[in-house]
């Protein structure tokens, strides 16, 4: 344990920054460009960035006055949704025109990561506590809400951040 977390978690986090980023470069070297520019790139940032700002602003008022089932839930959006903002703030103009990109390397990574977690509750590799939930399976008792959005919002960070360094649109 590295601090309260266990050192396996630590591992994680860089696997999976590896799985993901891996994946993306694959994609936008086989995905055809995209090269239609959003018409209205501020509004596109503005709007995205305050979007996101009031389900973070909701989730810190979960976390701080919500109850006990929310923690994990709200925890996670708390501190996701900060760095995700920021993507959004600075390119979410670039992130829409690549939104194919963005989506099929979100929307896989999260499944697999999804699938192999639940088969890791299943048997009993570790155990998400009950108490900290708001009790929502996205697979009956293998796999609770908030662990599916942990590997969305990660996975969100990620293709985000990789298709804003890999676009040229952020190198202007």
């Amino acid at each position: 344990v590295l601090g309260w977390v266990p050192i396996e978690e630590y591992t994680f986090f860089v696997l999976q920054t590896m799985l993901t980023g891996s994946w993306m470069i694959w994609l936008a070297k086989h995905l055809p460009p995209e090269t239609k520019k959003p018409a209205n790139p501020i509004l596109i940032r503005a709007g995205m960035t305050a979007a996101l700002g009031l389900i973070w602003a909701a989730s810190v008022w979960n976390l701080l006055r919500g109850p006990q089932s929310r923690r994990y839930l709200s925890l996670t959006l708390s501190w996701a949704l900060l760095p995700i903002m920021f993507q959004t703030a600075f390119g979410g103009d670039s992130l829409w025109q690549h939104r194919r990109l963005v989506a099929l390397g979100i929307i896989p990574t999260t499944l697999y990561l999804g699938l192999t977690d639940s088969l890791a509750i299943e048997s009993g590799t570790w155990k998400i506590n009950p108490e900290k939930t708001v009790k929502v399976d996205l697979i009956k008792d293998k796999l609770p809400l908030e662990e599916g959005l942990f590997f969305l919002v990660t996975n969100v960070l990620v293709s985000l951040g990789m298709t804003l360094v890999l676009s040229t649109e952020s190198l202007k």
